[in-house]
């Protein structure tokens, strides 16, 4: 389920108003010490949780278990043939490949790995040339 923009633009600004109205209220139960309402409002409203984040089975943010990312890098570059270069376009496409070689080690078949939109930037041309991967 995807949020729309506007209603998070619109949650934002209630947020918001809510830290100041708690910094106000503050202020005036501490009879003018400012600095200490808006340290003590932010630390109330920030460091509030919901109810639901404390309930058992709120597991819905734990992808240890989705591996799919991570087996389609691995077996693109095991499926190339040795000195290969493989050109990707996007991030969807690259941080895959960029786990699977630098993290997990898989450079069997030593592959150039470029990326199409960041080819066009100084910096990664020569990080390129410094690992060695350019031809």
């Amino acid at each position: 389920m995807t949020t729309p923009l506007p209603a998070l633009l619109c949650l934002c600004h209630l947020i918001g108003l809510g830290v100041i109205w708690v910094k106000e209220i503050l202020e005036k139960s501490l009879k003018g010490k400012t600095a200490l309402a808006n340290y003590a409002a932010a630390g109330l409203c920030f460091l509030r949780r919901t109810p639901a984040d404390g309930q058992p089975g709120m597991d819905d943010h734990d992808r240890s278990k989705k591996t799919l990312a991570r087996d389609i890098g691995r077996d693109y570059l095991e499926s190339l043939p040795p000195d290969a270069i493989l050109i990707s376009f996007g991030d969807n496409d690259t941080y895959p490949l960029w786990y699977a070689q630098e993290v997990e080690g898989h450079n069997d078949p030593m592959c150039a790995l470029m990326n199409f939109s960041l080819l066009g930037t100084d910096w990664y041309i020569n990080q390129k040339r410094r690992r060695g991967r350019v031809l």
